[in-house]
């Protein structure tokens, strides 16, 4: 005999409820406040126990799938085809809005990654200051782009200060 459709959705509802409960424990016990503050030369990530200042170039792969950091900074250019962008001056050499967002949430992501080893079980609370610097590469000074790299990064939570 068979069991019912609807009783299986219901069970797998219930366990995906349960599943997602349990993450969301797991990530307010375990997340990390990081200050980001964005000059024009600089961009200053600091939390209670660490620093990590860089400055805001990047250089990332070509690669349209996901991409990947191959430089920070006024390094030298790697030999592989990227797209070096300066994330507090941009003027739309990598291609356009979407291409620099991406390479927007690509940085906060490498420094997430340096500064606190950001993995599944934690996550960065944000606040942002100087963000005016970085929301002036969008129309009208949008916010939402910056804030939607960020979550995109890895930030639980992101606020301007």
């Amino acid at each position: 005999m068979g069991t019912n459709p609807i009783q299986e959705i219901f069970a797998y509802s219930i366990a995906a409820g349960v599943i997602v409960a349990i993450v969301f424990v797991i990530h307010k016990f375990k997340s990390t406040e990081l200050d980001v503050k964005v000059m024009s030369d600089t961009i200053i990530f600091k939390t209670a126990k660490n620093t990590l200042a860089l400055a805001p170039y990047i250089c990332v792969s070509n690669d349209r799938k996901r991409k990947r950091v191959l430089s920070v900074g006024l390094q030298e250019s790697p030999k592989e085809p990227h797209i070096m962008v300066n994330l507090t001056k941009y003027a739309g050499e990598a291609g356009g809005e979407r291409e620099y967002y991406e390479c927007l949430s690509t940085f906060f992501r490498y420094a997430f990654c340096k500064l606190i080893n950001r993995n599944f079980f934690v996550l960065p609370k944000v606040s942002l200051s100087g963000v005016d610097i970085l929301t002036s590469n969008f129309p009208n000074s949008n916010t939402k782009p910056i804030f939607k790299a960020l979550k995109q990064a890895g930030a639980i939570q992101s606020k301007i200060v």
